[in-house]
């Protein structure tokens, strides 16, 4: 694989993956449970059986989710929009692979709720990375 030539390899943004179930159903679970719910829920969630049968993102690393999904909600509330009856879903996702040359310890991954301005809510995780410099043939200068 290309990708699979850089020591390590952030995959990240609206990868578009959805729950596929009842709207009405979905927003009462996180109304009832709040982030309760995210484990269930994460297990009928698109990603889930695609990476579970190496369909996708097979190399591919992801941080547990323990926050309530940042997409289909209202540009500028904490309300879940119901615009195509879309169910609330993970589509803002971040995915890493790395190599051995890459040391990569994962520390946290988050979603920012408060952050109005789309019918997405950004997502962020911290690393702490260390990457081992290539091998280099012969003298290198500074130009």
């Amino acid at each position: 694989e290309p990708i699979m030539q850089f020591s390590c390899f952030f995959w990240l943004g609206d990868l578009n993956y959805r729950i596929n179930d009842n709207f009405d159903y979905i927003v009462n679970k996180f109304k009832e449970e709040g982030e309760k719910a995210v484990p269930e829920l994460l297990k009928i969630e698109e990603m889930y059986d695609i990476k579970k049968n190496n369909e996708a993102f097979a190399n591919f690393e992801e941080m547990p989710i323990s926050f309530i999904p940042t997409y289909r909600l209202l540009r500028s509330t904490p309300v879940w929009s119901r615009k195509k009856d879309q169910c609330p879903s993970w589509c803002d996702r971040i995915l890493w692979a790395q190599q051995p040359t890459c040391k990569l310890n994962p520390i946290s991954y988050d979603s920012m709720p408060e952050v109005y301005g789309s019918d997405h809510r950004p997502v962020l995780a911290e690393f702490d990375v260390e990457v081992q410099a290539p091998f280099f043939a012969g003298n290198i200068t500074n130009a």
